[in-house]
């Protein structure tokens, strides 16, 4: 038996988040002036100067920019940080994991992100516009899966309860991480040359940007609301050229951290889904089938998976969903999404995808409308399936309440260069 769930994985729109324009002189205060001065964190009795003059060492210090992996700061416009942030650890990813220097433009990313131009994908409310609205890395993402301006995304690990240790790793090996945070004026001090942030509590983010290095001893003194222990993440900003660079104390939640890799290699890419919104779950295994009528060869395999460590099984077989025409393992240390090169690519025509997931396995999921955004999903028959008790089910029909409809099946046909 197949149970079917509403959307998850991708957020909605409550999600759709990013820092928005100033609506006063008071709020880009940051930008324009230190947000403490030292004095203010002093005592009111005191009448001792302290002088904020650390120095980190070589122990449990790390920055890409020191190793040699900076990459060029870029200023967002009005609410763009979550895209521009993106952008940035794209470029980190490319510079760190092939020494390769690239520019991921932010604004037709972000153009692409709400593009009007098709006939499903999210959609803003026509008074809104792009830059001001906001969004997340996670939206860039899902929106490169199925390429723009030239970009495909083929790796993005959501590190989401990831350890310390694990997010100190991920740094040194994928380049920047893009995360989430709040951005509060009230938990924002300057101490010497430091910029810093703590807030415990800020567990909601209203601002995007990317850890980049950090300092394990790095003073809990520095923090206007003080912390009970020494460490600190490395942030690189885009909210203005003057303060690109902050602390950001470990006990700070961290939200939705992501790597992301892209590449301009490959040709075409056929998906019919523009995003993961939900999933399916068959039991110990669930198995879902795209059907492609498009010649060409096939070079690659695009999907998500919903948990750490999950396993796949590729299948390329004919049309009908009948004969096996090659077979491909793969698993993934963590869930996101996931370009799978075939070892062995493929002359293709007519012809279905089937991906066996060790559990759950993403689909494209329902519709979602509020007064500020929508998500339109549309599924064709005869194109995405689920096995359901050894028979092939068509996911473009409403099995269930339609709020719970999964339409496509997240499987994308990659080809490679003509």
């Amino acid at each position: 038996m197949t149970r079917f769930y509403k959307l998850t994985a991708f957020g909605l729109c409550l999600l759709l988040t990013g820092c928005a324009a100033p609506q006063s002189s008071s709020d880009i205060q940051a930008e324009s002036a230190p947000a403490e001065s030292a004095a203010e964190t002093l005592p009111e009795s005191s009448t001792e100067e302290i002088v904020y003059d650390y120095v980190h060492g070589e122990d449990g210090y790390f920055s890409l920019i020191d190793e040699g992996f900076g990459t060029p700061v870029k200023v967002q416009e009005s609410g763009t940080c979550w895209v521009v942030s993106a952008t940035t650890a794209m470029e980190s990813n490319a510079l760190v994991t092939r020494g390769e220097t690239i520019e991921v433009d932010p604004y037709k990313l972000l153009d692409a992100c709400y593009s009007r131009d098709r006939k499903e994908g999210w959609f803003l409310a026509e008074n809104l516009s792009p830059e001001s609205f906001g969004g997340w890395g996670w939206l860039a993402a899902v929106t490169l899966a199925n390429r723009a301006d030239g970009w495909l995304l083929t790796e993005s690990n959501n590190y989401t309860g990831a350890s310390r240790e694990q997010l100190k790793e991920a740094i040194r090996t994928e380049g920047a991480v893009n995360i989430g945070i709040t951005d509060r004026q009230s938990k924002k001090g300057f101490f010497g040359e430091y910029q810093t942030v703590n807030d415990p509590t800020g567990d909601a983010y209203d601002h995007a940007v990317d850890i980049v290095g950090w300092d394990d001893h790095f003073p809990k003194e520095y923090f206007r609301e003080k912390a009970k222990q020494d460490g600190a993440w490395l942030i690189q900003n885009s909210t203005s050229e003057k303060y690109v660079f902050y602390w950001v104390s470990y006990e700070t939640p961290i939200i939705d951290p992501y790597t992301f890799s892209v590449t301009r290699d490959y040709g075409d890419v056929i998906a019919y889904e523009q995003a993961s919104g939900s999933t399916v779950d068959g039991g110990d295994e669930t198995v879902t089938a795209n059907v492609f009528h498009h010649a060409g060869t096939l070079a690659a395999v695009g999907t998500y998976t919903v948990a750490d460590g999950q396993k796949l099984t590729v299948e390329i077989r004919d049309a009908a969903l009948e004969n096996v025409l090659y077979t491909q393992d793969a698993q993934y240390d963590h869930k996101g999404y996931h370009l799978i090169d075939l070892d062995t690519p493929q002359a293709v025509s007519d012809y279905a995808i089937v991906i066996r997931y060790e559990g759950e396995a993403p689909v494209e999921g329902g519709s979602y409308e509020d007064s500020f955004c929508s998500y339109r999903p549309s599924a064709d028959p005869g194109v995405s399936f689920i096995e359901s008790d050894g028979e092939w089910m068509d996911l473009s029909a409403n099995v269930t309440d339609p709020a719970y409809a999964p339409n496509n099946a997240c499987i994308k046909a990659v080809y490679a260069k003509s």
